[in-house]
């Protein structure tokens, strides 16, 4: 099974010269060709130019429409497989072309190439069955390159990343390495991006034409690495890791909340005299013993979270986690507007394996709907699950969310609905279970619970403009 956020490339890197070679077929002169895969534009900045993204609905969706032609029945599933990654991890949707005047027209030309963002009218993408030989990711490439983004080792901060070796280049095609000088570059560097050449990329020597600063494997084709993501959600003002896939029958019947965008006067957190953190208005003070809402973003300490669990629990912390390759490095609630700012979250040290700690609410009451961020990065990463538990009940406790397995380096929004009569008292709880190994350390912040969902974008409210 593909891990979306994989951490070894080296077996994908055979497909980047197999490419490469299909490209070469074509002299340079011949060529129509930049970069490598990309159709020739006389703009190179696409990723700046507003004018070349596709178009968002009201409903806050960026719908691009497509048809494709002919292919080998196994091929086609490797479609679906990359659209599911867009549709899940970010607001843009692939949908088939009903009658649309800018669609993408998909073939299988000679190679595999596309524009950089969105032409008008009929759009080309080549998709050569040789060059999807190792499933998804050059696919998820090309259609990024529709999107609107160049190639990573293209970004204008190139050189601060990566050595050009010049002499190592075949012949004619060193426009392939140009710069693309006024690149919006919305995330650090990338040497994971599916958008990055690999090391040997048009070497005429089987030397390498691309040399990492840094020790780092390049030119993975296995799908969007967790900076891909984000700087699609970006571009196009969507909330990372809030959407689900479409259903089969019809890309209008989403079961999802629409990202409508908002810019309201965040609440502010008041904590009572019992260390009960309650969201209320500015100026405004209630403690309640069964709380209707609820809101607590760990700055002022747990806001009457209380903590059980086998051999560990969730455990307070402000900046980086103390293990390497796993765990935030920075709070959500302060740190998502300026990572130099230390604020405080709750987190799951990985120091016993297969552990369960528990996060359990103050008792609740009626329909609401809990908002939550989440942090789960780690090779060894367990799972977060969120249940309900019915006050002086003996049912089994409701199972309404989980994650499990490695999520990257990046905050994610969580959200549910609580279904319940206005008078049923329950809580909610937090399981958190680490992994099979140390590389596993997952994180919460930001955990709101309203009659209405607090939605990505108040999320993203930075704290700096909140009252004092």
């Amino acid at each position: 099974m593909f891990s979306r956020y994989p951490l070894h490339y080296t077996n994908s890197l055979f497909h980047l010269d197999l490419v490469l070679d299909i490209l070469r077929s074509l002299t340079p002169d011949q060529s129509f060709l930049i970069d490598g895969d990309i159709i020739f534009s006389s703009s190179r900045s696409a990723v700046g130019d507003d004018l070349l993204k596709w178009p968002k609905s009201d409903d806050g969706y960026v719908r691009v429409p497509y048809v494709i032609a002919d292919y080998p029945a196994e091929y086609l599933g490797k479609f679906d497989e990359a659209f599911q990654d867009f549709h899940k991890y970010t607001c843009v949707r692939f949908v088939p072309m009903k009658d649309e005047s800018d669609f993408l027209s998909i073939h299988q030309l000679n190679g595999c190439y596309s524009n950089v963002g969105r032409k008008g009218g009929m759009q080309l993408v080549s998709l050569d069955v040789k060059c999807m030989q190792s499933g998804k990711g050059t696919i998820i490439h090309e259609f990024i390159h529709a999107l609107g983004f160049w190639h990573e080792q293209a970004r204008s901060d190139r050189d601060q990343f990566v050595t050009i070796s010049w002499t190592n280049i075949w012949t004619g095609f060193e426009n392939n390495f140009m710069l693309v000088g006024d690149s919006r570059n919305f995330v650090q560097y990338d040497y994971s991006s599916v958008m990055h050449y690999s090391k040997r990329a048009f070497s005429k020597d089987g030397k390498d034409t691309i040399i990492p600063i840094q020790s780092a494997e390049i030119g993975q084709r296995v799908g969007m690495s967790p900076l891909d993501i984000k700087k699609i959600n970006v571009l196009y003002q969507c909330a990372p890791g809030k959407y689900q896939p479409l259903s089969a029958d019809s890309e209008h019947m989403m079961d999802v909340q629409t990202p409508n965008p908002v810019s309201p006067s965040k609440p502010v957190l008041s904590t009572t005299t019992s260390k009960t953190a309650v969201l209320s208005p500015a100026g405004l003070r209630k403690s309640r013993r069964t709380l209707e809402s609820f809101s607590c973003d760990f700055e002022s300490g747990p806001c009457g979270w209380t903590l059980s669990g086998d051999t560990l629990n969730w455990t307070l912390h402000s900046g980086s986690v103390l293990s390497v390759g796993t765990g935030p490095s920075h709070d959500f609630t302060l740190g998502h507007c300026n990572a130099s700012r230390e604020g405080n979250y709750l987190y799951l040290e990985a120091t016993y394996p297969n552990k369960t700690a528990v996060l359990i609410s103050p008792m609740l009451r009626g329909p609401q709907c809990l908002s939550f961020m989440y942090h789960m990065y780690g090779q060894n990463m367990g799972s977060i699950a969120v249940y309900k538990r019915l006050n002086n009940s003996t049912e089994p406790e409701e199972l309404l969310w989980s994650e499990k397995g490695n999520k990257g380096i990046l905050w994610l929004y969580g959200s549910v609905n609580i279904t319940a009569q206005d008078s049923t008292r329950y809580q909610l709880l937090f399981k958190g279970t680490t992994g099979s190994g140390y590389s596993s350390d997952a994180a919460l912040d930001d955990i709101h619970i309203q009659k209405e969902c607090y939605t990505y974008n108040e999320m993203m409210i930075c704290a700096a403009a909140m009252p004092s």
